[in-house]
């Protein structure tokens, strides 16, 4: 017992509380952590029961490994919640100890306070949970990709590229390199490569995707570099803009549609958002003396232009144009940059320009018309 007892003792340097058990279910010897883990002193513990001094049962508990680890010959571990021993979690296994004769003679129990890793563990898959939760109700397409290989893919994204998230799951590398339209593979996979290294890449971008039927969509992705059961991945969330490039495509050909036939006008035409100058056609500047850069500055007050008599007149249209009302055509003066003066009929429209709402104005000078 003596032998035991000593090798008890150096084991005093481990943060697991360990006891030495006989067939009998004695303790035979037990280091610094688990006289305190029982709230006993080491020669308290010597040679009582160990189901009395663990569990305070009159008789082996079943929450106990040793009774198993001696009859089945192996180390058995359970993780147990033991009030005897305090709040919390811990993890209990048992060693038997053989003899020459390959009788056990002892089993060496490990008791282990497990309840801070459980704790973050329960909390771990709980926010995974969430997370899971989150993003399959997203409405953006949400695809991880490791090695190639899509290791996991939300509704959204399945919807998008046609494909059921269990079909995704099983795309080769070829075959999910063809995901993206082959013409941008230097943009999507390139990037990928560069962002998997480590090297900056830009977060968000655009490009063609290729579903499932053949069909090519417009999408928009942002990429980060996350880490996915251990290893190095890069997670993008997608949405489809196909529709939105649609409509800036049709807009743009709607703004050059205006602009060609604004700088046609032989009228003066400029937008007005904010009270800025955003859009001045040819005629504003033949006729009003400054450069388009000028209208455009933020120094330049559009009122600065406007006979100081008709200015107030100017600023109420204003202000009724941005409330929803129609203005009738009305005559103001102008002031040219060399200080001429003309008189303006002038027509405005409410309009959107750029998502915010702005006046087209039109103004035509028929200051020889007054004259006659």
């Amino acid at each position: 017992m003596k032998e035991d007892i000593d090798l008890a003792g150096a084991l005093d340097v481990f943060e697991e509380g360990i006891a030495i058990v006989s067939p009998e279910h004695e303790i035979l010897g037990a280091n610094r952590a688990f006289a305190e883990l029982t709230g006993r002193s080491k020669d308290e513990l010597a040679g009582q029961k160990c189901y009395r001094a663990v569990h305070g049962a009159d008789a082996p508990s079943s929450s106990c490994p040793c009774p198993a680890a001696i009859k089945r010959k192996r180390t058995v571990s359970m993780e147990v919640s033991e009030p005897h021993l305090g709040e919390g979690v811990f993890l209990f296994t048992a060693t038997p100890v053989f003899d020459d004769g390959g009788r056990v003679k002892q089993a060496v129990l490990m008791i282990k306070d497990v309840t801070e890793p459980k704790r973050m563990e329960e909390e771990l898959r709980e926010s995974e949970e969430k997370f899971r939760n989150l993003v399959e109700g997203s409405l953006q397409g949400v695809v991880v990709i490791q090695d190639f290989r899509i290791v996991f893919a939300n509704k959204a994204f399945a919807e998008i590229t046609g494909y059921s998230v269990e079909e995704l799951l099983e795309l080769s590398p070829q075959e999910v390199e063809r995901l993206a339209y082959k013409e941008d593979w230097e943009r999507v996979w390139g990037r990928l490569r560069r962002r998997l290294k480590g090297e900056p890449e830009p977060n968000r971008y655009e490009f063609r995707g290729v579903r499932k039927d053949g069909e090519i969509r417009w999408l928009e992705i942002y990429a980060s570099k996350i880490t996915y059961n251990g290893r190095p991945a890069v997670q993008g969330a997608i949405v489809d803009i196909t529709e939105r490039k649609a409509a800036e495509e049709e807009l743009r050909r709607s703004e050059e549609k205006f602009r060609t036939l604004a700088e046609q006008s032989p009228n003066m035409i400029f937008i007005n958002k904010g009270g800025r100058v955003v859009y001045a056609n040819r005629m504003c500047e033949e006729i009003m003396g400054y450069t388009r850069e000028e209208f455009y500055s933020e120094d330049f007050n559009l009122m600065d232009i406007i006979a100081p008599e008709y200015r107030e007149l100017v600023r109420e249209n204003l202000k009724r144009h941005m409330k929803g009302e129609e203005i009738e055509p009305y005559e103001y003066k102008l002031v040219t940059r060399d200080g001429r003066e003309i008189i303006g009929l002038h027509t405005t429209k409410l309009i959107e320009y750029e998502g915010e709402k702005a006046i087209l104005g039109i103004v035509t000078d028929i200051t020889e018309r007054k004259k006659a």
